[in-house]
């Protein structure tokens, strides 16, 4: 028997921005795997520890529980997924989390996509933002690779499908 997984609670936590009272803030984000939507929750300063069993994403290397570490080189991957939600109307945010929209300004269009930039000015909280998109993206692509794999029903073999 098979159990199937169709939310999964994010915590993203971002420091070293702008707005990072009480040394960063943390994005609470709900993901619903089935309808592939991403839900911004809630807005709290930097957790310390994980929230019971969210998938922590955070470029805070003091977060030993960390499932994913933040870096720089991600930004542009998190932007994409950032606009991929946005763009699809899958993201929505709380009367609450409204504030923590990422500003961010698209260029021309180069060989690896739009030439993007955010705001000198954004915040931890818009940047858990960005970084909770990355986790929703990267949650999916997993869920859709275990389901892959199931199809096979234990066969060796190989099945590739495209999705």
């Amino acid at each position: 028997m098979t159990t199937t997984i169709k939310t999964q609670l994010i915590q993203a936590t971002m420091v070293g921005y702008a707005g990072a009272k009480n040394g960063g803030a943390t994005i609470y984000a709900l993901l619903d795997l089935s309808h592939n939507t991403l839900h911004i929750h809630e807005q709290k300063p930097r957790a310390e520890a994980r929230f019971k069993t969210a998938a922590l994403i955070s470029n805070d290397i003091a977060l030993t529980q960390c499932d994913f570490l933040f870096k720089d080189k991600d930004i542009k991957a998190a932007v994409d997924a950032y606009f991929y939600y946005q763009n699809s109307g899958r993201l929505t945010f709380s009367d609450s989390t409204a504030g923590t929209r990422p500003n961010i300004e698209t260029h021309a269009l180069t060989e690896s996509g739009f030439d993007v930039r955010i705001y000198d000015g954004v915040t931890c909280a818009q940047m858990a933002v960005l970084a909770a998109c990355l986790q929703a993206q990267t949650s999916r692509e997993i869920m859709r690779a275990l389901n892959a794999f199931e199809k096979t029903n234990g066969s060796d073999d190989l099945i590739i499908t495209t999705v």
